[in-house]
């Protein structure tokens, strides 16, 4: 029984002692550590990287991005995060992100910057559709081949010398060769595909040409055969646009919705067609409340999630006809969103004055409860 209990003693001796010998070292360990990394199940981290784009390929595996080309990747549902690539160059914002499965997906972002990966995010190459110095703010994949991005610009001078202008970019080679559509008087900034040749880009739509009167409105065009033609750009909803200010498509069958900002009234716009464009149901908000959207997300005919930069998730059931609030518990300036089914969803975004951080929630109640996984 003694000898037990000296054995006890040496052992717990040798313990504080290799406990004492940890302690000492992690200050070195902590100082010399990447600034992000794996966190232990159920921690949650604060990056001082604001966060704009998410999208998720299953309820667990997904990918957040943002400033200075950060891509974060989790495969178990927000619990656990890895750092898949910091880039710290001015021409590194991550604006969007578009996975096609677990491995392969498309970010794009700042000056041009367009990067591809086909192993989960391990790994990440420029692919360079030779666009110049044009955001890319928006991309969508829609098999290993295709895929679509985007940039326009809209001046807030309203002559013929100043059109809003954009291109609609294409690959069905996986990135290795590239065709476009330039466009004049309109400036498409969001776009959304469902499969190789049919592809939904929106954005400001010059609609009166005047220094003192002239405004842009909001606009569509439509692709249906690969981009080879595009339809003429129309309006959707005849309103002055708040030029520079994001914009979100998603298309679900027939069901295509669309957020943007009017600046002639003040308000917030949402968007919801029930038949593929043909007609709309259209709402607005006061900015004040609401703030600019940023985001829209389809997840059924009828049920469609929109965001903006506020705290607040707007959620409609009736196919856009009336919307409810639904709040997150910080005063999170919502970038985007995405719903892997009715009632599971994530959004990104930042927090804070001054030095801002990235934050990242989780739903599975339909937007009624949201828990801070990041």
């Amino acid at each position: 029984m003694k000898a037990r209990h000296h054995t006890r003693a040496l052992r717990a001796a040798f313990l504080l002692v290799g406990l004492s010998i940890l302690l000492l070292a992690l200050p070195v360990c902590a100082a010399t550590a990447p600034p992000t990394r794996r966190a232990a199940a159920g921690t949650r981290w604060t990056t001082t990287t604001p966060l704009k784009a998410v999208d998720f390929v299953s309820g667990s595996c997904g990918w957040a991005a943002g400033n200075g080309g950060l891509i974060l990747r989790t495969t178990t549902g927000g619990r656990t995060w890895t750092t898949q690539r910091r880039y710290r160059s001015a021409r590194g914002d991550i604006i969007d992100l578009s996975f096609v499965n677990r491995s392969r997906g498309w970010a794009s972002g700042s000056s041009g910057l367009l990067l591809r990966t086909t192993n989960g995010g391990a790994a990440w190459r420029v692919q360079s559709p030779s666009v110049g110095g044009d955001n890319l703010t928006s991309v969508k994949a829609v098999s290993s081949s295709v895929v679509w991005t985007c940039g326009g610009f809209a001046s807030a001078i309203f002559d013929d010398a100043h059109p809003p202008t954009g291109t609609v970019w294409r690959s069905g080679s996986g990135g290795a060769a590239w065709t476009h559509a330039d466009f004049t008087g309109f400036a498409p900034v969001a776009l959304d595909a469902t499969g190789g040749l049919t592809c939904w880009a929106v954005g400001p739509l010059r609609h009166q040409t005047d220094p003192t009167t002239g405004y842009n409105t909001f606009g569509w065009t439509v692709t249906t055969d690969g981009g080879a033609t595009w339809s003429p750009p129309a309006e959707i909803f005849n309103a002055p646009v708040v030029v520079g200010t994001p914009w979100g498509i998603d298309v679900r069958g027939a069901t295509i919705a669309v957020v943007g900002a009017d600046d002639g009234t003040g308000t917030a716009v949402a968007m919801v067609s029930a038949d593929g464009g043909a007609s709309w149901n259209a709402i607005t908000w006061p900015l004040g409340s609401s703030s600019i959207f940023t985001d829209v997300k389809v997840v059924s005919s009828t049920t469609v999630y929109a965001v903006g930069v506020s705290r607040i998730v707007w959620k409609t059931t009736d196919g856009g006809v009336t919307w409810g609030p639904h709040q997150l518990p910080a005063n999170v300036a919502i970038e985007d969103l995405d719903f892997v089914s009715g009632s599971t969803g994530y959004v990104v975004g930042r927090y804070g004055a001054g030095t801002e951080t990235g934050r990242v929630y989780k739903t599975t109640s339909g937007a009624t409860r949201w828990t801070r996984v990041r």
